[in-house]
């Protein structure tokens, strides 16, 4: 009988914890749009690129490069998702 509990003990506490683990690696959700405009970039939403006046000539950066350079996935529309990574 004492194994019985125990074993519906694991399972309750298993089934509790899982949902948890979700908060354990957090994940940012960045906007490139507005990172792109906090940058003194121009963002284009059609091109879905950053253009960043450098030395005079505007330089052009696709915004799945520049998500991919930070480690994290592009999702169309505008969003950059970076695991292990929050708002601190």
């Amino acid at each position: 009988m004492r194994h019985g509990r125990w074993l519906a003990v694991l399972a309750l506490t298993t089934a509790l914890a899982l949902p948890l683990t979700g908060c354990a690696s957090p994940k940012l959700h960045l906007d490139m749009s507005r990172a792109c405009q906090a940058h003194g970039g121009t963002w284009s939403q059609a091109q879905e690129s950053c253009t960043m006046p450098a030395g005079g000539s505007p330089a052009s950066k696709q915004a799945k490069d520049i998500c991919a350079y930070q480690g994290g996935t592009y999702l169309p529309g505008g969003s950059c998702v970076i695991e292990g990574r929050s708002r601190d």
